[in-house]
């Protein structure tokens, strides 16, 4: 909800995850290869490399969208270039269709909040800006006035909604029973977005 164009890369609407290949020939980054070496000359363990490649390798962004729990993932009939990511089961388009409170129906919710309220050019502030647990900003349009409050630890924080926010505001947040009032807990990595109209 930030002024500017958003990107969303393939998956990420779903929630898919890296790769969890087990086995060093499921990878197709040519770079892994030499990249795995380098690991084990200097002395790291087969498994210590092997979770360093699916952490940070380019095929984390090349495996075949999730459509479905079909075979292949439902990209393909036939067996794809790079293996599907075996979570694809539960982590897939079709499943996200059918429930309302999934990660695709988020986006989607949010994407056309930030397409009505003309937040790609809006005027954001940042509030809190020394705080390292929260991230809290405004972006104000001509119609709308967005607030967006997210706690990025593991810890749960007390935040005081700023002026002229109150929970009434609430547009959308990612937690099923969230604290109401003015000054309020947010459990870990809740995220909640505020509209008013201007």
């Amino acid at each position: 909800l930030m002024p500017g164009t958003p990107i969303v890369y393939y998956g990420e609407e779903i929630g898919m995850t890296n790769v969890d290949y087990e086995d060093l020939q499921s990878f197709r980054d040519v770079e892994v290869f030499t990249e795995y070496e380098n690991f084990r000359r200097n002395g790291a363990s087969h498994e210590t490399a092997m979770q360093a490649l699916r952490d940070r390798s380019r095929d984390n962004a090349r495996t075949p969208m999730q459509w479905s729990a079909e075979a292949h993932a439902g990209f393909s009939e036939s067996e794809p270039w790079i293996p599907v990511v075996a979570n694809y089961p539960s982590i897939n388009v079709a499943r996200q269709e059918a429930a309302e409170d999934s990660i695709l129906h988020t986006y989607r919710r949010v994407l056309k909040l930030r397409r009505e309220s003309g937040a790609a050019f809006g005027r954001m502030q940042i509030h809190a800006l020394e705080d390292e647990q929260i991230f809290v900003y405004t972006n104000t349009t001509q119609q709308t006035k967005l607030l967006v409050v997210a706690n990025f630890s593991k810890a749960p924080v007390e935040i005081e909604l700023p002026d002229p926010f109150t929970a009434d505001d609430l547009y959308e947040v990612n937690r099923k029973e969230p604290d109401t009032g003015s000054s309020m807990q947010f459990a870990p990595y809740e995220a909640r977005i505020y509209k008013i109209a201007r």
